[in-house]
C-alpha cells in the first residue's frame, strides 16, 4: 500500500538514517523496555503500550505490553502521524475524532479507541518512533497522566542511548586490540626490515635517523606531523624533540634516552607532545643508538606514531575492563558464522576453555550437553543464519562436564554496508540464581509435606489437561478427594499422626494412577487427581475403587492402628464444564454429595446435584438474614415426669419458617454450622429459654427447666464468649432452670476443655444431659469421665423397644444410669406400649409424640397449664 506523502516528517532521509545508527530495529525483546511498556501499563491502567519505531514501510515494536504483533504496516499505523509532532498526540475517541474516524484500525475488527503518543525523540531532533498506550474504549488522559508519559518516552530514549553507547565501547574495544596487535607486530621486525618498511608506509608511521657527532637529521613528512608540522618542521636535533616533549614526561624521556643512549641499546617509550597550536598529543617512540667500535652512541634511529586515538580509547576501555573485571563477565567475538575468534580470560574461567581450544569452533560446538535445551539452540541458529543478536537463558556443560546455567547476550557487528562482520556476545553464569529459581519454584508449585504438586501447580496442569484433551478430542477427568473425618483423627493421634497419615494416604493415591496423571495437595486433606487423555469414563471409576480400596487399608503410626476412609467428586471435560475453575468446583460438589451420603464411595457430577448445591448455597444467604427477618421461632417440646404424667421440663427446638416454607432442622442447622451462625443463632436461642424458663417457673410457682442444645462447635468458642453461667446471673435467671444437651460428638473433641466447661456448669448450677446415648463411640466410658446429669435414650432403641433385644438395651441403660446417680429420660416415646415398658423399667422422664408434638411457646403454655392443673 502506498503510504500518503502528508505521513513522511519533512527530513524523512534523515531521520531514517538517525533510526539504522542505533541498530535497534528487529532485535530481541529487552527486559528494561518491556519493564517500561509495563510500568506504563499498570500505572495509566490501559491493556496496551507500546515501544514503536517508524520504519521506511513499517513499525516496528521494540516492546508491546498486550499485543500479540511485532510490527504493522506503517500506514494505517497511528505512531506514523504521532511522529510528524514534537508533543504529545492524544485521540480520546478515535470514532468521533476526524482525524482518526476512517483508519481501518478504529473502524476495523482491533476496534482501536483511546491513543496517547509521546514522540522519541533523539538529541538531534529527530522523531524516531513513539511510545503509546492504547485502549479498545474510549477514556480522557490527565495532565498528570501526559506528564508521566512523556517522562517514560524519556526513559525509553535513556535506554536507546545506552544500548547505542554500549555498542559503541565493545567496538572501540576491538579497534584497540587491532592496533596494539599491529603496533606489537612492528617492534618484532630487524633494523633493515623496518627501516624498509618505513620507507614503504606513509599511513601514519614517521621515520627517522640521527648523526650524533654533528645533529645531522633525516626524517619524513609523517615525523614531522607527528609533532604538528603539517609542511615540515624548519630544522631538527635533540634538543628540538625535548622542546616539544610534554613538561611533565620531559624527565622520564630523558632518562630513558640517556640510559639508552649510554648502554647503545634500543629505546621504546610512550609520551605527550605540544604541538604548535599548543594541543596535546600522545607519541610512540621507538628506537636505537649505533655504538663505535669504543662503544661510543654516534648514531639514533627510530619511528614516531601518533597514539592520541589509542590512548584516549585505551582510558575508556581500561574503565570498561575494570568493570568487566569485577563483573566476571565472559566475552567471545566469532566471526559472521559464529566461530569463535577471540575470548577473554573471564570465558576460561567460566567454561574452563582457554581461548586456542575453542577458536574456529562454534560456542554451541564445544558447550551444550544431553540437557542443553534443542529449542533454544534452535533459535540461536536462526538468528546467526538471519543475521540478528539473541539473548537467551541456556543450561551448558563446562569442559569438566558439570553442566551450569548461562545467560547470553549477543549483538551482531556490521559493516557500512549493513553486513554481519562478527558477533559479540556478553555472558554470565546464571547457575545460582537458577538454583534459587527451582528452589522457590519446587515451594511455589510443590507442598511441603507431600511432596505433590500445589494448588497453584495443579491450575496449570489442570489447564495444559484441558488444552490437551481439546485438541485430541479425549475426555481430561478431575477427581476431588477429601479423607473422612481426618480432623477427628487427628486431634486424637496427635498432628505428627496426622502429617505421617497424609504423607501415606498421598504415596496410596499416586500408587493407583498413571505416570502422565497428576496427584495434588490442594488443602488439609483435601487431594486431586487430574486423568489425562481418557477414552472410556469406565476406567476413571475402576482408578476411584482402587483409590477407595487403598485409602480403606490400615494406617499404622508407632503402636497404633489408625483406619480411614475418602469420598470422591469426579467432574469430567468437556461433558461436565469447560473451565478449570468450573471442574474444580463440579467435582467438589459430587464429592461432598459422596460425604453427604453416608462417605468412603465416589459420585460423579450430575445437574441434580449442582441444582442441590445451588439451593445449599441460597439458603445460607437467607439463613444469614433469618434472625434479622423474624424468620426463626423456638417451638417447645414437653418432657414429662413417668411417674406423675405431669409436664416438668421441655426441650426448646429450633425452627424456620422460610418464605418458600418451613425448613427442617437437619437441612439448616449444619449449615449454620458450616457458616459460622450457629454461634449467635445458639446464643439467642439460650436467652430466649432462660427468659421463658425463669417466667413459667415465676408464673405457675413451679421449679421448670428448659433444656437447650449446644453443639461441638459451640464449645470451640467458649473462650470467645460470656460464659452462659454469666449470662443467667447478669438476667436474674437461677442457673437449675437450664439444662444443656450435648452428644458424645462434643465428647469427643477435647477432653480436658469440655471436662473444664461442664464442671463449670454443674457448679453453676446447670444441669447436663448426654443426648442420643448409645449410637456413639465407647459411650459408657463417658459416663464416669463428666459431670453428666441425664441420660437420653436414642429414640432408635425406644422405637423398638417391643422387641427383647432393644428392650434389654434400654433397661440396661437405665439400671446402669441409676446406679451412677443418673436420672433417664426416653426419647420418640409414640405409642402406649412403648410408654408402659419404660415406666416398668424405672425410667424417669419420657419425650415424643405420645405426650406431644413440639409446638409454639403460646400452645406449649397452655399444655403446660393443662398438665399443672392434674
Amino acid at each position: 500500500m502506498k503510504i500518503p506523502r502528508r505521513l513522511f516528517t519533512d527530513n524523512e532521509a534523515d531521520r531514517l538514517a538517525s533510526l539504522k545508527r542505533y541498530a535497534i530495529l528487529d532485535t530481541p525483546a529487552e527486559k528494561s523496555f518491556d519493564r517500561i511498556a509495563g510500568l506504563a501499563a499498570r500505572l495509566l491502567k490501559v491493556p496496551i503500550a507500546i515501544v514503536s519505531l517508524v520504519d521506511a514501510d513499517r513499525i516496528w515494536f521494540k516492546s508491546h505490553f498486550g499485543l500479540e504483533a511485532n510490527e504493522i504496516p506503517r500506514f494505517p499505523g497511528l505512531c506514523s502521524s504521532a511522529i510528524l509532532f514534537d508533543r504529545p498526540w492524544i485521540v480520546n475517541d478515535a470514532l468521533h475524532d476526524p482525524r482518526t474516524i476512517a483508519n481501518p484500525l478504529v473502524s476495523g475488527e482491533f476496534g482501536l479507541r483511546f491513543y496517547a503518543g509521546v514522540p522519541l525523540r533523539t538529541a538531534d531532533g529527530h522523531n524516531l518512533g513513539t511510545f503509546c498506550v492504547i485502549d479498545k474504549k474510549p477514556r480522557n488522559i490527565s495532565n498528570e497522566e501526559v506528564s508521566l508519559l512523556q517522562d517514560l518516552a524519556g526513559l525509553v530514549m535513556n535506554e536507546m542511548e545506552l544500548r547505542l553507547a554500549t555498542r559503541r565501547a565493545l567496538h572501540a574495544e576491538l579497534r584497540v586490540r587491532e592496533q596494539q596487535i599491529s603496533v606489537d607486530a612492528a617492534a618484532l621486525v630487524t633494523e633493515a626490515e623496518t627501516r624498509r618498511r618505513f620507507a614503504l608506509d606513509a599511513a601514519g608511521i614517521g621515520d627517522w635517523d640521527m648523526d650524533l657527532r654533528d645533529q645531522r637529521t633525516r626524517r619524513s613528512l609523517m615525523h614531522d606531523r607527528c609533532f604538528g608540522y603539517s609542511d615540515g618542521a624548519p630544522a631538527w636535533s635533540i634538543g628540538h624533540l625535548l622542546d616539544h616533549v610534554h613538561a611533565d614526561d620531559k624527565e622520564m624521556v630523558e632518562k630513558k634516552l640517556a640510559y639508552a643512549r649510554h648502554a647503545g641499546s634500543s629505546f621504546d617509550v610512550e609520551f605527550r607532545v605540544v604541538w604548535p597550536d599548543r594541543t596535546v598529543h600522545w607519541l610512540l617512540s621507538r628506537g636505537k643508538f649505533g655504538v663505535d667500535s669504543n662503544g661510543q652512541a654516534i648514531t639514533m634511529s627510530g619511528i614516531y606514531i601518533e597514539i592520541t586515538d589509542r590512548k584516549l580509547n585505551k582510558k575508556k576501555l581500561e574503565r570498561l575492563g575494570l568493570i568487566v573485571e569485577k563483573a566476571r563477565t565472559p566475552v567471545v567475538l566469532t566471526d559472521a558464522l559464529g566461530k569463535i575468534e577471540w575470548t577473554n580470560d573471564a570465558f576460561a574461567s567460566l567454561t574452563g576453555y582457554a581461548m586456542d581450544e575453542v577458536v574456529g569452533k562454534s560456542p554451541i560446538e564445544i558447550l551444550q550437553g544431553p540437557d542443553t535445551d534443542t529449542d533454544t539452540l534452535d533459535l540461536i541458529r536462526a538468528a546467526v543464519r538471519n543475521q540478528r543478536g539473541f539473548e537467551v537463558e541456556i543450561q551448558n556443560y563446562r569442559k569438566s562436564g558439570e553442566s551450569f546455567w548461562q545467560h547470553i547476550k549477543a549483538d551482531p557487528i556490521r559493516d557500512k554496508k549493513g553486513n554481519v562482520e562478527s558477533y559479540i556476545a556478553v555472558q554470565s553464569d546464571i547457575t545460582e540464581r537458577k538454583n534459587l529459581e527451582m528452589q522457590l519454584r519446587k515451594k511455589a508449585n510443590f507442598d511441603t509435606l507431600t511432596g505433590l504438586p500445589n494448588r497453584h501447580l495443579f491450575w496449570d496442569r489442570l489447564d495444559n489437561a484441558i488444552r490437551h484433551a481439546h485438541r485430541t478430542g479425549k475426555k481430561a477427568v478431575l477427581f476431588s478427594i477429601n479423607l473422612d473425618r481426618f480432623k477427628e483423627t487427628n486431634d486424637w493421634f496427635g498432628h505428627e499422626a496426622g502429617d505421617r497419615l497424609l504423607n501415606d494416604a498421598a504415596a496410596r493415591i499416586v500408587a493407583c494412577v498413571r505416570e502422565s496423571d497428576t496427584v495434588a495437595r490442594i488443602g488439609g486433606d483435601e487431594f486431586t487427581v487430574i486423568l489425562t487423555v481418557v477414552e472410556d469414563l469406565a476406567c476413571s471409576a475402576t482408578v476411584a475403587e482402587q483409590i477407595l480400596f487403598a485409602l480403606s487399608r490400615p494406617f499404622m503410626f508407632e503402636q497404633s492402628v489408625m483406619t480411614l476412609s475418602a469420598s470422591i467428586g469426579i467432574a469430567v471435560y468437556p461433558l461436565d464444564a469447560d473451565a478449570s475453575e468450573d471442574l474444580l468446583k463440579y467435582a467438589n460438589q459430587a464429592m461432598y454429595e459422596a460425604k453427604h451420603s453416608g462417605r468412603n464411595q465416589f459420585n460423579y457430577f450430575t445437574q441434580s446435584i449442582h441444582e442441590k448445591v445451588q439451593r445449599h448455597l441460597r439458603l445460607g444467604m437467607d439463613l444469614r438474614q433469618a434472625l434479622v427477618r423474624d424468620q426463626l421461632d423456638i417451638y417447645f417440646q414437653p418432657i414429662v415426669s413417668l411417674g406423675s404424667g405431669r409436664i416438668v421440663k421441655a426441650e426448646a427446638l429450633l425452627r424456620w419458617n422460610h418464605d418458600e416454607g418451613r425448613i427442617e432442622p437437619s437441612e439448616f442447622v449444619p449449615l449454620a454450622e458450616e457458616l459460622g451462625l450457629i454461634h449467635d443463632i445458639g446464643e439467642w436461642v439460650f436467652q430466649e429459654a432462660a427468659l421463658l424458663a425463669d417466667r413459667w417457673s415465676k408464673q405457675y410457682d413451679t421449679p421448670f427447666q428448659i433444656s437447650v442444645n449446644k453443639s461441638a462447635m459451640q464449645f470451640e468458642s467458649n473462650g470467645k464468649r460470656r460464659s452462659w453461667p454469666a449470662q443467667l446471673k447478669e438476667m436474674g435467671v437461677p442457673c437449675k432452670q437450664i439444662s444443656i444437651e450435648i452428644t458424645e460428638g462434643v465428647l469427643l473433641k477435647d477432653s480436658r476443655m469440655v471436662m473444664e466447661t461442664l464442671l463449670q456448669y454443674r457448679q453453676a448450677g446447670i444441669e447436663i444431659a448426654l443426648d442420643d446415648f448409645g449410637t456413639g463411640y465407647s459411650s459408657m466410658s463417658y459416663l464416669s469421665k463428666f459431670s453428666i446429669d441425664y441420660l437420653k435414650i436414642d429414640q432408635s432403641f425406644v422405637r423398638d423397644i417391643t422387641t427383647s433385644n432393644n428392650r434389654t438395651i434400654a433397661e440396661t441403660i437405665i439400671l446402669l444410669g441409676h446406679k451412677l446417680g443418673l436420672k433417664i429420660i426416653a426419647e420418640g416415646i409414640e405409642t402406649a406400649e412403648q410408654h408402659r415398658i419404660l415406666m416398668d423399667a424405672g425410667c424417669d422422664f419420657g419425650q415424643g409424640f405420645f405426650f406431644s408434638q413440639a409446638v409454639p411457646r403460646q400452645e406449649f403454655e397452655k399444655l403446660l397449664m393443662q398438665s399443672l392443673a392434674q
